[in-house]
Formats: C-alpha cells, structure tokens, sequence
C-alpha cells in the first residue's frame, strides 16, 4: 500500500522475495486474498494493461468516492487537483491519440487554462489560479504518484498514469473522447 501501485513483475518480486514463488497461479492467488482483505476498508487492488508501455500493473485503488475520500484522500489542493482534471482531459482529447495513447507536451499543459467553473466543478472549492512555477513543479510530482506517466522517448510530454487510469475512470470516460481513444480505453479500462 505504500507504493500504492507497481509493476506486475515488481509485485511478482515481492512476492519471491517473501515466500520463494515464482508461480504465476500463487501470485494471483495472492492477488484475489488481499483483494478480498482490502474490500472490508473500501479498497481494491486492481490490475491494469498500462497501453503506454504495454506493460500490467497492480494498484490500491479506492472503492469510495464520498467526500472523506475525495478531501482527505490526495495532498494536493484544490488548485491543484483542478489543474491535474485539465491536463488529463487535455491528453484524452488529443486529436492525434494513436490506440489510447495520448499525450501532451509540458508547455502546453502549463498553458492549458481552467475557468472558474470548471475548476470548482472539479474540487467542490473556490479556484485559486496556480503560477507558471507551480505548474512546472506539480508536473513532475504527479507522474512521481503515478496520475501523469512520462513518455518514453520524448521529453517534458506526458500521458495519463496508471492511477488516473484506475482511480478517475468514470472522470475520463465522462470526457467527450475522439472516437478511437473512447473505444481503445474501454478495452483495457
């Protein structure tokens, strides 16, 4: 739970490292057991085909979306969090989206603006525009917790992260998606 999310051959690692198995059928058996012990607190441990990089990744995801969660559940502020819904939304609605795949470079995502609606739609809290500074800061904190992941190969460009995937589904799929992407992430999602 600390990591909150990691590859599946990281998770299968772990599970090496603590009971010796390198058995596919005892790590999802594990899978299933924990699954089962995180529901009684609202969590789940999900399972997800990341398409960036192709690779499966296991996550704690929360199951509730009251409002403790949706308070008390991030780090971020308010600002902060309207921010993350805008950069997201403006990389699921790239028009040159290839399989799901979407991104969107640092500089535009530092440019994309929020209005005051949207921003107190997003958090249920008054806006508070974020400096040029803070936005260049947050970018990298939020691929560091797995909501924005970085492209490989292409510097400063991101795309949606595994926690975004797993944790925001009804968000992202509440987007008026091209065509391509909105059946690409039903597929995986």
């Amino acid at each position: 739970m600390e990591r909150a999310w990691m590859t599946e051959k990281d998770a299968k690692k772990l599970l090496q490292d603590i009971t010796g198995s390198t058995d596919d059928a005892t790590f999802m058996h594990m899978v299933a057991k924990v699954d089962k012990h995180l529901a009684t607190i609202g969590f789940k441990l999900a399972r997800l085909l990341l398409p960036l990089d192709n690779e499966f990744y296991v996550a704690v995801v929360n199951k509730s979306s009251d409002e403790v969660a949706k308070t008390l559940g991030s780090s971020f502020s308010a600002p902060q969090i309207a921010f993350l819904k805008t950069v997201l939304e403006g990389i699921a609605l790239d028009p040159d989206a290839e399989n799901g795949v979407a991104s969107i470079g640092s500089m535009d995502a530092n440019n994309l603006a929020f209005t005051q609606t949207q921003a107190t739609q997003a958090t249920q809290a008054p806006a508070t525009k974020l400096s040029m500074t803070e936005k260049e800061r947050l970018l990298p904190k939020l691929v560091e917790e797995g909501w924005l992941a970085n492209v490989p190969d292409r510097q400063g460009t991101y795309s949606i992260g595994v926690r975004a995937f797993l944790e925001l589904t009804d968000f992202l799929l509440g987007l008026d998606l091209p065509p391509e992407t909105r059946r690409a992430w039903e597929r995986f999602l």
